[in-house]
């Protein structure tokens, strides 16, 4: 196995049951570091490997408060929630690409793989999520992206002289070239981006010029076996310790995605959507039953006004119907005084014997209209009543009640009047024309 490879396998699998042994065994190391020899240093800023490790861990977490920040601003500019949940899922996979690259075994391939990531992750931010995805919403995330690729390659050149930058840049932008379509970048490394996958190149104890040797070279190649495991073993705790610290952010996130997610999903809108249809009609209902007492008041006054004003004309009707009631009254005595003056006349006739060739004058018809003028006149008489009962009520809604019902009589009595008084005059006026004719008769 190479280191490289096993750089990967120590990086990703933390093992806590394997803390008090690497505690136990780093504790022997002090006893140890008298036989060690001069420790060799890294890069252009000579560095020792302990502090290219501190270098990588302490950009890690500048990396993932870059990342997150951005993030962050990014979802609280976008509504839609399948875009926020996709936001949010590659915030947490940058963060957690940037965590266990952090945590490999070899600290010198972890300065060049995390600054292959910040470099591919800005790069597929600026050419596809702004314009395709996010448009100018996106804006922080880019800031974010780009202040994370600087910061990247200021400590990158304190373990890479120029050379190996230009050289590393280059490979970025070939790989890319190569893959345009890749949107997920969190899972590349240098070795997936280099020509020799995975080849450890032999006999290198420090930089040569070649990126390939750096990610291959052993930093505590020039120690002992055993003091070469125990200083292994003290950087391995202080990887494992630096990520069970962080990994409470990274289930944090994880349970967020898990809400995002289903936030997203068609049933889970049509739950919010009809949760906010039913707090629209239910706000809609309470506005409707605080009004309900004013409008109950408004429509009231309103009736009590209209039956006021037609109280009003109510009265005048009523004085008018009065004085035509009156009237007929008057009307109906001048007929009985009528009547009885016809009555005595007919007697008259009766009593006197005509000619022989003079056909009797026959009253019966005359008699049978004059009893009906004497019925239609009490039915008149009965129409005064209940006019006047009508007018001296106190309820409105028997006043109207009755009056209905006095009208409709009226109007069938004085139908019935003006019929029968139309017949007995015309009956009146030939008995008076025949009695006339007879009188003058008579008296030749």
């Amino acid at each position: 196995m190479t280191f490289r490879s096993r750089s990967r396998t120590l990086g990703g699998g933390i093992i806590v049951l394997a803390a008090p042994m690497t505690l136990l065994v780093a504790g022997c190391a002090s006893s140890q570091r008298s036989e060690m020899k001069a420790e060799q240093t890294i890069g252009p800023g000579k560095l020792t490997v302990y502090e290219v490790q501190a270098e990588v861990l302490g950009y890690a977490d500048n990396f993932a408060s870059l990342i997150a920040e951005g993030a962050d601003q990014l979802q609280r500019r976008i509504t839609d929630p399948a875009v926020r949940a996709d936001v949010h899922a590659q915030k947490l996979g940058t963060i957690l690409g940037a965590y266990t690259i952090a945590t490999e075994a070899n600290p010198i391939a972890a300065v060049i793989d995390i600054t292959v990531l910040a470099t591919l992750t800005r790069t597929v931010v600026e050419d596809y999520w702004i314009p395709q995805v996010y448009g100018e919403a996106g804006a922080p995330l880019l800031d974010a992206c780009r202040r994370a690729e600087s910061a990247a390659y200021t400590m990158g050149r304190k373990v890479l002289d120029e050379a190996q930058i230009e050289e590393l840049k280059a490979t970025v932008v070939n790989w890319r070239e190569t893959h345009p379509n890749q949107r997920f970048v969190s899972h590349v490394r240098f070795d997936d981006l280099a020509p020799l996958r995975g080849k450890r190149v032999a006999g290198t104890k420090q930089g040569g010029g070649s990126l390939l040797g750096l990610v291959g070279l052993d930093p505590l190649a020039n120690l002992d076996p055993t003091t070469r495991e125990i200083e292994q073993s003290r950087l391995l705790a202080e990887r494992m310790f630096f990520f069970v610290a962080r990994l409470p952010f990274i289930i944090g996130w994880q349970a967020e995605l898990l809400v995002y997610r289903t936030a997203a999903t068609s049933e889970t809108q049509q739950i919010v959507a009809d949760v906010d249809r039913f707090a629209t009609v239910a706000e809609r209902f309470a506005d409707s039953f605080d009004e309900l007492p004013d409008v109950l008041t408004a429509q009231r006054e309103a009736l009590l006004n209209d039956l006021r004003v037609d109280e009003g004309d109510l009265r005048g009707t009523l004085a008018e119907l009065r004085q035509t009631i009156d009237a007929g009254t008057v009307l109906s005595g001048s007929l009985q005084t009528t009547l009885g003056s016809v009555d005595a006349l007919a007697t008259k006739f009766e009593r006197d014997t005509p000619s022989r060739d003079t056909p009797p004058v026959e009253l019966a018809d005359v008699q049978g209209t004059i009893q009906q003028t004497t019925v239609a006149a009490a039915e008149l008489t009965t129409l005064v009543e209940s006019v006047d009962r009508v007018l001296s009520a106190t309820e409105p809604d028997q006043r109207l009640a009755e009056l209905e019902g006095a009208l409709a009589l009226a109007e069938a009595s004085g139908l019935r009047l003006l019929n029968r008084v139309f017949f007995v005059g015309a009956g009146l006026l030939g008995i008076l024309v025949v009695g006339a004719v007879l009188i003058v008769v008579l008296r030749r």
